[in-house]
């Protein structure tokens, strides 16, 4: 069950991905993508996420444990916003901007994602060579 629900979850986060991508790219001609374009975006996505599955699951905790530390770290120092966002259900603990009022927690974000990647591939590519 937990296998089927591995595949399921790596499926499902390449579909929002490409239901994102579809979104994007018709909002940049000011217009919405139909059901049948946002239906194969998504299982486009969803193909490429499984054939992927490795650097999907590498970028994805990435980049949600570095949001998940600056909402913590953030709520440690006082933020009340972000002292919110770490007190909700686990299912909208990865909130999209949980200091609104700064530029910094995007960047560092970014960054700090970008480093839990560079660290999963060196630890996860010793073992391939």
């Amino acid at each position: 069950i937990l296998l089927v629900a591995y595949f399921a979850g790596v499926a499902l986060l390449g579909a929002g991905i490409g239901a994102a991508a579809a979104h994007m790219i018709f909002a940049s001609f000011r217009s919405e993508p139909g059901v049948v374009v946002l239906i194969l975006f998504s299982v486009a996505g969803a193909l490429v996420a499984l054939a992927l599955q490795r650097y999907v699951i590498i970028i994805a905790t990435a980049f949600g444990g570095a949001q998940t530390a600056l909402v913590g770290a953030a709520a440690l120092l006082g933020d009340p916003g972000a002292a919110q966002a770490a007190t909700r259900a686990v299912y909208r603990v990865y909130p999209l901007d949980p200091l609104p009022n700064t530029h910094w927690d995007a960047t560092a974000a970014i960054v700090l994602g970008a480093i839990g990647v560079i660290v999963q591939l060196a630890v996860t590519a010793k073992g391939k060579k």
